[in-house]
């Protein structure tokens, strides 16, 4: 559904009369992907557990890089900005439990003390924060 709305819209062609050729290409990809699971299924469930782990796990390097560009956007030059979201990261992956509470708590909170200890020690940027009168 989602591939079919892509093919139908602007970005297949400015033409709009000769799109159908993309909505046909992606059906007949997808026919192809379906035929194709079967067989890709028996590799995948054939190969050693930590292969498929680790190719799982460079898949999501792409979305971890974004998410981490996204975490200090429109803040370049600012180390402060970068230390904090790495910092949950590193938490986060170290799986630690403190309490039976897990690690995902536990980076998240390390991370916003973190973060505001930074912003009270170096001011907040562009006057974030800061009282009507300038305080």
């Amino acid at each position: 559904a989602v591939t079919a709305a892509l093919t139908a819209g602007p970005d297949a062609g400015p033409d709009p009369a000769r799109r159908w050729r993309a909505s046909v290409a992606n059906g007949a990809a997808l026919v192809l992907l379906g035929l194709s699971a079967p067989a890709v299924t028996a590799v995948v469930t054939a190969s050693p557990g930590l292969l498929v782990e680790a190719v799982a796990g460079l898949a999501l390097l792409g979305s971890l890089g974004g998410a981490l560009r996204t975490a200090v956007a429109g803040r370049e030059g600012d180390g402060q900005a970068l230390l904090a979201p790495l910092v949950v990261l590193a938490v986060s992956a170290s799986g630690v439990t403190v309490a039976g509470v897990g690690s995902a708590f536990w980076g998240l909170l390390v991370g916003l003390g973190l973060h505001l200890l930074l912003r009270r020690r170096g001011g907040a940027p562009d006057g974030v924060g800061e009282e009507p009168d300038g305080r």
